[in-house]
């Protein structure tokens, strides 16, 4: 009989799944204080008349 199936045989497969999982997250917030540097980048303008610095 050569109609005989081999059950060893294998073949790729891909599967997916979707799932919504939820894990506690911890933020520690920090900051770093330095000079402060302010520019002018155009002309300067209060009350729609320009003022000059």
């Amino acid at each position: 009989m050569s109609d005989i199936i081999d059950n060893k045989q294998t073949c790729p497969t891909v599967a997916y799944q979707l799932s919504s999982v939820c894990v506690p997250v911890t933020v520690t917030p920090f900051a770093t204080a330095g000079a402060t540097i302010t520019r002018c980048c155009k002309k300067a303008y209060r009350n729609g008349r320009r003022i000059h610095l």
